[in-house]
Parts: C-alpha cells; sequence; structure tokens
C-alpha cells in the first residue's frame, strides 16, 4: 500500500519535473522509511518504483552530512560507522596534538574552533537530545581537545578546564572562544 502510495507520488513529481524541465536522477534516488521498532517487518515490503529502478529502503541515508537511521536514532551518526562524529573528532586530535608543542593559546583556540568545535555545532541541533551515553562519547573527546587548548594536565577534571565543558550533561553546547576568555584575559 504505502510502496504504491509512493510510486504514484513519485511519478507526479517526476512529470512536473519533466514538465519544468528538470531532471530526477533515478539511479541517485533513495528510500528511507521512518518509524519505530513495530514497523520493522512494514519496512521491509516497501519499494518505490522509479519507472526504470526499483528503490528498496535503506537503514541509514547521509543528508546533508547527517546519518539519518530509519528509527531515528543517532547511535549510527555518532558513534556507528568510520564517518561518525567521534571518528572525525578522533581524526582531528592528532592535528591539534601537534599544534600544542609551538602554537600559542590564541591559535590553538582559533585551530579548535575551526576544525574542531565546527563539527559538533553542526549538528548538535540534531542530535543534542540522544541518549547520555552518545553525548558522553563526543564529550570525551572534545575533553581532550580542551586540554590540548590549555595544555593542562591530563589529571585535570574536565569541570576545571577553563570553564571548558564544552558540551555538558545537560546536553548544552558551549562555544570554545566563550569557554576560554576568561584564560585569556587572565594570562594578559
Amino acid at each position: 500500500m504505502l510502496g504504491r502510495n509512493l510510486t504514484v507520488k513519485y511519478k507526479l513529481l517526476s512529470n512536473f519535473s519533466r514538465d519544468n524541465r528538470l531532471v530526477i536522477n533515478d539511479e541517485k534516488t533513495h528510500l528511507l522509511v521512518m518509524g519505530n521498532r513495530k514497523h520493522n517487518l512494514l519496512r521491509n515490503n516497501v519499494v518505490l518504483d522509479t519507472g526504470s529502478v526499483l528503490v528498496k529502503p535503506s537503514e541509514t541515508e547521509k543528508l546533508l552530512g547527517i546519518n539519518v537511521n530509519q528509527s531515528l536514532g543517532w547511535k549510527q551518526h555518532i558513534l556507528g560507522c568510520k564517518n561518525s562524529i567521534t571518528t572525525s573528532l578522533a581524526r582531528r586530535l592528532g592535528v591539534l596534538k601537534q599544534t600544542t608543542v609551538n602554537a600559542s593559546f590564541k591559535s590553538r583556540l582559533l585551530l579548535a574552533n575551526a576544525y574542531f568545535m565546527s563539527i559538533i555545532q553542526y549538528t548538535i541541533i540534531v542530535w543534542g537530545g540522544s541518549e547520555k551515553f552518545l553525548i558522553r562519547a563526543v564529550q570525551v573527546i572534545q575533553n581532550k581537545a580542551a586540554r590540548y587548548v590549555t595544555k593542562k594536565s591530563w589529571y585535570t577534571p574536565y569541570k576545571d578546564l577553563a570553564p571548558t565543558v564544552w558540551l555538558d550533561e545537560h546536553k548544552a553546547a558551549y562555544i570554545l572562544p566563550n569557554c576560554c576568555t576568561n584564560m585569556e584575559s587572565s594570562k594578559k
């Protein structure tokens, strides 16, 4: 039933596009059927017929850099794959670590904001309400970055990192420049 409705709507969209000299690439068309666990059996029966391709639903699709899962959970986006947030941030930590040796505090702060915090800030509005263990995974990597920027010891509790818990237990993002402004003014 859902598959037939989707096919009819797709044909309408395709005809409208063709009439307005637009093209829909059937080969690049993806289908993501969202719902809870009770919809798992129904999800596999849905097929979209584009006329040239039968599109079957996938479990996860990347949309504007965000891995959207059929269950609307964010584990896949934060932990689940080679392009997850935690994997990407861990790779970027190496660059931040190398700059701590010679760069000034201001340079380290600039690099952390541009190269590191931008990833978190871009999508936190979407996954910020995730389960606590997912938030914690990002927070652990974020705390490592804060230690590289501030050059504080690994034994420094995260609450003492300048008020630098960039991502706290309450799932709110604190932007790095605001956190470290007090440190910068106290160094003068």
